[in-house]
């Protein structure tokens, strides 16, 4: 009887409950003293796996050169790359060249007639008269 008398004593004044409120604190400084070196961890590996993705490519970029670098040792390749880059033929050939096969200049050309179709749709008769006019003046010097 005496023992749980001072156990009921002890409850009264606090004393469990300050044990408890201490227990607790010291569980929350852990959990605290732990996020922060596995939000560290967790940080570094994806850094980790951005750089070992960043290190994949270039080796893959490496592969692709090398595989270029060991064409260029291949004399019929630099034949074929001088032939269609430098347009060097071989004796006896005929070479004919295009001229004006730009197809960017051909859609330059196209923009602006739509352009002058479009301000002649946008222009009053006087004007076009006006810039008739000033076309023809224009051409004869």
């Amino acid at each position: 009887m005496r023992a749980t008398s001072s156990a009921s004593r002890a409850r009264a004044r606090g004393g469990l409950n300050s044990r408890a409120i201490s227990l607790g604190v010291l569980v929350i400084a852990c959990v605290l003293l732990l996020i922060i070196p596995t939000s560290n961890y967790l940080r570094q590996r994806g850094h980790i796996e951005q750089l070992q993705e960043q290190i994949a490519q270039k080796k893959a970029s490496i592969s692709q050169l090398e595989d270029h670098n060991a064409l260029l040792d291949d004399p019929a390749y630099i034949k074929a790359q001088a032939r269609d880059r430098l347009n060097y033929i071989e004796p006896g050939e005929k070479l004919y060249v295009v001229a004006n096969n730009d197809p960017a200049s051909d859609a330059a050309a196209q923009r602006t007639e739509e352009e002058k179709a479009a301000k002649k749709q946008s222009t009053s008769a006087g004007q076009d008269l006006a810039d008739s006019i000033a076309e023809v003046d224009g051409g004869d010097e």
